[in-house]
């Protein structure tokens, strides 16, 4: 197997030494700095023959990442997929029980508002736009304010905080 160009692949570790890079970010990356595609192809597969490289632990630190910032599902999967990262890829990391996925949405509603669920439907409103645009789900939104959501946000720990008064 040939070897690539040594400053190409310098580049391309160097780059992964200090974060995780899907492939197509790489590829990216890589003809921006002028490398053919040929060579380009060549140097992403020995990177990932090599293990340095891999586009299941971008996707598993990516969603990570994403999840602890106060990002839902959809919008994870959305950038996952500018990413070059398949849906396949995507869904098993992103597989959670809508539970989960719940108390996610509570973090982040709780992160942006603070206290309590809102009891009046103007509030609720807010945030649900809000966690909307989080990405997501309007089940999972509709999860905080109805009876299941509830009881797995207290069965999950923490418990719900007190309504306001």
């Amino acid at each position: 197997m040939k070897r690539t160009e040594p400053r190409s692949r310098d580049r391309a570790l160097a780059w992964l030494a200090r974060r995780e890079y899907s492939g197509l970010e790489l590829r990216e990356r890589l003809a921006r700095t002028g490398c053919p595609e040929p060579e380009i192809a060549s140097l992403l597969e020995e990177l990932r023959n090599e293990g340095a490289q891999s586009d299941e632990r971008f996707t598993e630190e990516f969603v990570r990442i994403r999840r602890i910032r106060g990002e839902g599902p959809i919008r994870i999967a959305r950038a996952l997929e500018a990413r070059g990262i398949g849906r396949e890829l995507a869904a098993r990391h992103l597989a959670r029980t809508e539970g989960e996925w719940v108390r996610a949405a509570e973090e982040a509603r709780a992160a942006r508002f603070g206290g309590a669920l809102p009891e009046d439907a103007g509030r609720q409103g807010i945030q649900a736009r809000f966690l909307l645009r989080r990405g997501f789900s309007a089940a999972t939104v509709a999860g905080l304010w109805q009876s299941w959501g509830r009881a797995f946000l207290e069965e999950a720990g923490g418990g719900i905080p007190e309504e306001e008064g």
